[in-house]
Order: structure tokens, then sequence, then C-alpha cells
């Protein structure tokens, strides 16, 4: 998550890293406030802190980067379409986690 939030250019690998920990029960929602005291160290970081607060003003993660064929050809097997689902499920997710983050520590 931490990765996710604090990368100029998301990676379409992270969020399959959190889509097969979902899958194996883990539900980033009772996770949140461990995700954003992680998060909250990591803006000690001056280039985390700035990109937190880009994703955050724009708080919407690249459609494409979800959608990008470059990004789906890198996987050994080809997703699910239950990661298609967790995709659009985690996105509201990480906006609420966003929301609840201070950037200017």
């Amino acid at each position: 998550m931490r990765a996710i939030l604090t990368r100029r250019i998301q990676k379409l690998r992270d969020f399959y890293d959190l889509f097969i920990l979902y899958k194996h029960g883990l539900n980033i929602e009772y996770f949140m406030q461990e995700i954003i005291e992680k998060v909250g160290v990591a803006l000690y970081y001056k280039k985390y802190r700035e990109t937190l607060k880009k994703n955050k003003r724009r708080i919407v993660i690249e459609q494409s980067i979800l959608e990008n064929s470059f990004e789906r050809s890198l996987f050994v097997v080809k997703p699910s379409k239950e990661f298609d689902i967790f995709l659009k499920n985690v996105i509201e997710v990480l906006k609420s986690i966003l929301s609840k983050i201070d950037c200017h520590q």
C-alpha cells in the first residue's frame, strides 16, 4: 500500500500483490490504521511526501496503469476477472486512506 500511495507512477504488480493477499484472507480495510501509520513514517522523506501530496490532490489512481497492456503482459499467468473486480473496489479503499493521511509532517 505504501508503494502504491507514494510512487510517482503506480505499478500494476503492486495491485496484484494486494489481490493475492486479499485472496488469502487479508482484507485491506481491517488494516487501514496500520497502513496510515506505515505511510506516515515514509513521509519523513521529502520525495515520498511530495508524491503523496500529488497523489492526494488528484486522488485518482491512473486508470491507464490498471488497463495497460504492457503491464498486463508482464504477468506470467493472466489475472482473472476477479482481479478486475478487486481493482475497482480497492481504488475506493485507497481514496479513503488518502483522505486520512496528513501530508504536512
